[in-house]
């Protein structure tokens, strides 16, 4: 049974972000009917009602210290997977652990669809018409 981890959306109070959800899901689990979608969010609690038939995953992005402290420490494990012995006290939290089991993971953010990276398309939105700050 594959196993996918949908992830980068708010939660289920944007109409949205829960549609994208839903029918990526859906989508998935329609191609594949054997595959278990997780869906990952910052509020489980909130969205519970509205992902009934999907396994919710509670997540750190909204918390910007801890998540880059999850960071740091999956990027160290990496390291140790790749070069060394694997230290899996790096990475205890469930959260981590679905990310390494799931066979694909699925970001639905928006921030994938932006194709220049660069700080100018960051600040390009708060500037006027003819090039002084908004």
């Amino acid at each position: 049974m594959p196993r996918i981890l949908q992830t980068g959306t708010y939660n289920s109070t944007n109409k949205g972000y829960a549609a994208t959800q839903i029918s990526t899901a859906d989508a998935i689990t329609r191609d594949i009917p054997d595959a278990e979608v997780q869906i990952s969010t910052p509020f489980p609690d909130i969205d519970c009602g509205f992902y009934k038939h999907y396994e919710l995953i509670k997540c750190s992005r909204r918390r910007l210290l801890w998540a880059s402290f999850q960071l740091l420490r999956a990027m160290l494990w990496g390291l140790t997977n790749r070069f060394g012995p694997q230290l899996s006290w790096l990475i205890p939290e469930r959260e981590l652990q679905e990310y390494i089991e799931a066979e694909l993971v699925v970001d639905l953010s928006g921030d994938m669809l932006i194709e220049d990276q660069s700080p100018q398309a960051e600040v390009g939105p708060v500037r006027g018409c003819h090039g002084e700050s908004a």
